[in-house]
């Protein structure tokens, strides 16, 4: 048998609380934690505000088989949701424009990077016959 277990987070709340309605957790993180240790089917609902990052989710994260852990701002669904931002980003700093209006951090510009991991021979414009096909 499945249960669901709800986890709150608010902006306002205490990490040391118990993840209530009432008594929500603080942070993403300590929600988290106790998503990882329940039981069942798990929704955490974040309240609105803006939630810095970054976050790692490992397979720890990952429900329990035949389960699920559910992220979503609290009200979803209806007229009432919040507005909740969950950040992912870290900063980057050394940036530095390029010529070609490319930003980058000092070693060379590029746009797409080579496929794995080296640079693919340049194509000439003469290919290969299909074997099986007729001119």
């Amino acid at each position: 048998m499945a249960y669901t277990t709800e986890v709150h987070v608010a902006l306002d709340g205490d990490d040391d609380s118990p993840g209530t309605p009432d008594r929500p957790f603080a942070t993403i993180d300590r929600a988290r934690r106790a998503a990882r240790e329940a039981v069942g089917d798990v929704v955490v609902h974040v309240r609105a505000g803006t939630y810095p990052g970054p976050w790692e989710f490992t397979e720890e994260d990952s429900a329990r088989e035949n389960s699920r852990i559910t992220y979503q701002a609290n009200g979803f669904g209806t007229p009432a949701q919040d507005e909740v931002v969950i950040g992912g980003g870290r900063v980057i700093t050394g940036w530095r424009a390029g010529g070609d209006g490319v930003w980058g951090r000092g070693r060379r510009h590029a746009r797409h990077p080579p496929p794995h991991g080296r640079r693919s021979a340049r194509r000439t414009g003469r290919h290969r016959r299909n074997p099986g096909r007729s001119e």
